[in-house]
């Protein structure tokens, strides 16, 4: 994956994702629950416990 050239946006846009980055940086999601996923052909089933 190839990255972006930041200097190639207007300054505005540039302030935008350093502030989006800051913002970011706060969400922790190292203790998020997770569920099963299964992708049976064209559909997508999430498995919720009760």
């Amino acid at each position: 994956m190839s990255g972006m050239d930041m200097n190639s946006l207007p300054k505005n846009m540039q302030d935008y994702f350093k502030k989006a980055g800051e913002i970011l940086s706060y969400v922790k999601t190292n203790n998020m629950q997770t569920y099963p996923v299964i992708n049976d052909n064209y559909e997508i089933k999430v498995k919720i416990p009760a």
